[in-house]
C-alpha cells in the first residue's frame, strides 16, 4: 500500500532523530565533542538551507562563551 500526502492533510518532521544514523556515525547515540564534522539534516542542505542558521551558529557562541564565562 502506497500512502500519499494529500492537500489539506498535517505532515509532522522531526529533526531528533534524524542525525543518528548509525551508518553515518560511529555510536550516534553518544556525546563526543570531537565527533568529525559531517553534514548533517539540522540546518537543511542546498537551496532549502536555512535563512537564519549564521545567526544561530553567532547566538549558540556566544551562549557557550556566556556560560564558560
Amino acid at each position: 500500500v502506497v500512502d500519499r500526502i494529500g492537500e489539506g492533510d498535517i505532515v509532522e518532521v522531526g529533526i531528533g532523530p534524524a542525525n543518528r544514523d548509525p551508518s553515518r556515525w560511529d555510536n550516534p547515540d553518544v556525546f563526543d565533542i570531537k565527533r568529525p564534522k559531517i553534514t548533517n539534516l539540522a540546518f537543511g542542505l542546498g537551496v532549502y538551507r536555512c535563512l537564519g542558521m549564521n545567526v544561530a551558529k553567532v547566538e549558540m557562541n556566544h551562549a557557550i562563551n556566556a556560560l564558560f564565562d
